[in-house]
């Protein structure tokens, strides 16, 4: 592990945790080599008749994929990173019905693929669409779920309550959709005790009746749509230590959090003092705010100091 910090092979997290891996090209060629000798990985970037069935693919060029349909009845992980039309997905994906790992991120479409609710030993879906259906809620061994907007689309409103419905998730994201929540279908809510993260909500879904669904989250990420007066509900999540709101934050301290990223907040002067004297917290970075957001950083951190607190951290710029 030391050898691969001095080559800036992984990157890490504030909190010292692994974040990411890069390495040189002579490198990756040497570990997919090892990857197909050990029938670990297949990297397809073209049709070679004869590769056989690997258990994780990675298509590079998902076009010429289908010829091999055939070999691969027993992959179990999918990667995609090839723009691919809908119509060339589908045949692949009921072609895949042991899967348990699917990851299309790159492919955008514009409905949801019905194929995919026939995997229903998927564990990891990640996708980019401009739709959920309902029954997503049939994929009931889901775990983790990512789902970007496609581009046009970017900052769509969505209500789904279907996926609270499956009860098995851990982790939930949704980049550039913006999710909330209405009491009427309030019914249809179910306790979630898996869920560790959820991002992206606007704060005006998160009632209380929400809240209790929800008790053992540990990252939130928030769209503060509204006023804040909904924020201080969080309090019972005693288990959150990350907390990521794209809005102007009020002076509520959550008792627990430990990791603090303020984004794109233009309207937001300053940090509320009362964030610093949160006894847990470590880390708090600042991207793309007001300077003086920037200031009131540095003097809490400076404050935090003179009080012989050493360990809070401050970060400032972009991603």
């Amino acid at each position: 592990m030391p050898l691969l910090l001095d080559n800036n092979f992984q990157q890490q997290r504030h909190q010292g945790n692994v974040k990411s891996y890069r390495i040189h090209y002579l490198f990756r060629d040497l570990c997919v080599r090892k990857a197909y000798e050990e029938n670990f990985l297949l990297l397809k970037e073209r049709y070679i008749p004869g590769d056989g069935c690997s258990r994780r693919v990675c298509a590079h060029g998902i076009r010429d994929i289908d010829r091999s349909l055939n070999q691969m009845s027993l992959t179990r992980s999918f990667l995609s990173i090839d723009d691919a039309s809908q119509e060339i997905l589908s045949p692949l994906i009921s072609a895949f019905r042991l899967l348990r790992v699917l990851d299309i991120l790159g492919i955008e479409l514009d409905q949801f693929p019905g194929e995919i609710l026939q995997l229903v030993n998927l564990r990891y879906l990640a996708l980019s669409t401009s739709e959920l259906p309902s029954s997503i809620s049939r994929l009931w061994n889901l775990q983790i779920l990512i789902v970007q907007a496609i581009a046009f689309l970017s900052g769509l409103h969505v209500v789904m309550p279907e996926i609270l419905n499956i009860t098995q998730l851990r982790h939930i994201k949704f980049k550039g959709i913006y999710v909330w929540y209405d009491d009427k279908y309030r019914e249809h809510f179910v306790v979630q005790d898996q869920l560790q993260s959820l991002s992206t909500i606007a704060v005006s879904g998160l009632t209380d009746r929400v809240l209790q669904t929800v008790p053992n989250l540990g990252k939130l990420g928030i769209f503060c749509d509204e006023e804040l007066d909904h924020v201080k509900d969080l309090s019972r999540l005693h288990n959150l230590h990350t907390l990521t709101c794209r809005s102007p934050a009020n002076d509520i301290c959550f008792p627990r959090l430990a990791h603090l990223v303020i984004r794109h907040c233009s309207h937001l002067n300053e940090i509320p003092p009362g964030i610093g004297d949160i006894p847990t917290l470590e880390v708090i970075e600042v991207h793309e705010c007001n300077p003086s957001v920037v200031d009131s950083a540095r003097m809490m951190q400076e404050e935090q100091r003179s009080y012989g607190n050493d360990g809070l951290e401050v970060h400032f710029g972009t991603l």
